[in-house]
Formats: C-alpha cells, structure tokens, sequence
C-alpha cells in the first residue's frame, strides 16, 4: 500500500508534465487568476449599478441614508455547487455617516472543499482546492440628482492547489497589487436611474511545482478590468424593473486574455411593507429572493440556479443559495 500511494504521485506529475496541452506547464500561474476571476470581489461585487441595498457596494451603498440611517452592519454567506466542488462564501461589512457621505470597510473571502474540475485540463485523479480573500474601502457621496462612488482595494489574495495521491503537485497564488472602483448613479425623471461603474486591478501570480516535478516556479503579472452599465425604473410604487450588463476582462503576459460578459434584467415587487421578492435573470441563469424588511434592517435569502454561467465551461453547472442579514441605525 504505501508502495501504491508513493507511486500515484509520480504518476500523476508524468501525466501533467506530458499530457497536458503543450506549453500549459508554463501557465499553471494562470489558476489561481482564474480561480480569483470566478468567486473573487471583482465577480461577487455585484452588477446592480443603479439598485440600493443598505450596505451594498458603491456607489449604491448610500441606501443606507436613503432610507434614513446613518449606521449600518451587514454579514453574507453562502454555498455555490458545482459538482463535487462547493464554495463557500462570507462577506462581512461596517458603514458609517462620514460628514456628507458614507465610508464603509468590508471583507469577502472564500474557500473550497477538496474535489475534482472536471475541465481544467488536469489529469484525472487531481483534486484541487481554492480560498481567496478581499478587503474593500468604499466612500459615496450624493450631489443633488447624482451619487459618486469609489472603492479601494488594498487587498485581494487567492490560493489554489492541485493534489494528487495526497500530495501537492502545484501550489498557485494570485495577489493584487492595487485595486479600485469608481462609479455613479445618476437619477432622472418619471422614477428611472441610470448607472455604470468600472473596476480596476493589477497583481501578480505565481505558481510552483513541487516533488515528483522537478521544483520550478512560474509567474506572470495580470490585471482585470470590469465594465458595468445599468438602468432601473420605478414602474409603480411597489415594483422596479431593472437591466445590467457587465463585461469582465482579464489579460496576462502568458495565460493571454479572458473576457467574460454578463447580462442581468429582472424585477422586485413589494408584498407588503416589510417583504419583497426578486426575480431575476442573470446570464442564462435564474436568481430568486425573498426580503424581509423591518426598522432596523433587513433579512434577504436568495437561490441561484446555473449559477456563475460565465465559468461554465470550466465549473460545469451549479446552483448557489446565499443568506445575508443588515442592521441599521
């Protein structure tokens, strides 16, 4: 038996060093990249550019003073699928009134089981797991009819390893030197808003081999780049109607480009004054969630069906159920 479990290892390393597509030795830094492109903030924060939430993300965070507050905390989780694999995911934020806006700290992070990507292009028998972590600085701000946002990133950091027979093979971490987003919504007449916002990140991967492989390290610098554009309108006094569309962007010097587009439409309709739901359509997918709203906060489930769409030919499909909690005051 142990014989076998030493033997697995260097099986497995002779399948990835061989029969893996020609050149893709010198690309494993793309992974974690990859891994970071499909749960990191870039792809979680949102594209609902003119929709507030109590403490969403800017500039659509000054919910918040809209609807009379001036302090609020919120905390998310949640659990995608896909397969074998299971995400789960915890955002954690604190917003504050800050003369005449809002300033809010948040943290997102999220970490893997240990399973197999069927499409990742690794040999059979290599599982592979991922984490990543996220800390935003956010300041909106509204003049008149139209609100600013812009956030900061000075950390986001993904990991991902690749193991075969027990042992890790390769071990891939992602890490952005600098981050940032800048956005507006603008309201017009007869109930509607438009909106858009652009993210910015710069980093640096890496990704080392490890025994049975001969010991080598590779690196590569990317940056991802973020678009979105939005618009909703308040058709009746208990229902919006709302579209989105996000193109996400990520380049490196060996990985080459990957481009991603999303597009988004949906509607929320008040019950009564304390639930509402939402229906949305997100890509090929469907997102369903019920609110619950009271005067100090709100409780928000939400279930995707073929969740993350624009990963799908490497994930497969997959579902996502995510809860989140905001107190204010």
């Amino acid at each position: 038996m142990q014989r076998k479990s030493l033997l697995l290892p260097v099986l497995i390393a002779i399948s990835l060093m061989f029969g893996v597509t020609a050149g893709a030795q010198s690309n494993f830094s793309a992974l974690p990249v990859l891994s970071n492109l499909a749960f990191g903030w870039s792809s979680m924060s949102g594209v609902d550019p003119t929709l507030n939430m109590l403490t969403a993300f800017a500039p659509t965070m000054v919910g918040l003073s809209e609807a009379g507050y001036r302090n609020g905390v919120e905390g998310v989780k949640g659990r995608m699928t896909f397969g074998d694999l299971k995400i789960d995911n915890n955002f954690e934020s604190a917003i504050t009134t800050v003369g005449p806006g809002l300033f809010r700290l948040g943290h997102y992070g999220y970490n893997s089981n240990t399973a197999a990507i069927p499409n990742l292009g690794l040999p059979p028998g290599v599982l592979t797991h991922t984490r990543g972590d996220a800390i935003e600085l956010a300041y909106a701000q509204t003049i008149h009819n139209t609100t600013i946002g812009l956030s900061v990133v000075p950390q986001d950091s993904t990991s991902i390893q690749a193991v075969g027979g027990g042992t890790t093979l390769i071990a891939g971490e992602a890490k952005t030197d600098f981050g940032g987003r800048i956005g507006f919504i603008q309201r017009l007449p007869h109930g509607v808003r438009v909106g858009a916002d652009y993210s910015y990140q710069k980093g640096t991967a890496t990704a080392d081999t490890l025994p049975p492989f001969p010991p080598t390290t590779s690196s590569d610098e990317y940056i991802t780049r973020a678009a979105t554009y939005g618009a909703s309108w308040q058709a009746r006094p208990d229902t919006i109607v709302y579209g989105s569309y996000q193109n996400l962007l990520a380049t490196g010097h060996t990985f080459g480009s990957r481009n991603a587009n999303q597009l988004w439409f949906g509607t929320q309709h008040d019950l009564s004054k304390s639930v509402a739901i939402r229906l949305n359509y997100l890509d090929g997918g469907q997102n369903y969630s019920v609110q619950w709203k009271t005067k100090v906060g709100l409780l928000n489930v939400a279930y995707t069906h073929k969740a993350l769409r624009n990963a799908e030919e490497i994930l497969g499909s997959g579902d996502a159920l995510f809860g989140a909690l905001a107190l204010a005051w």
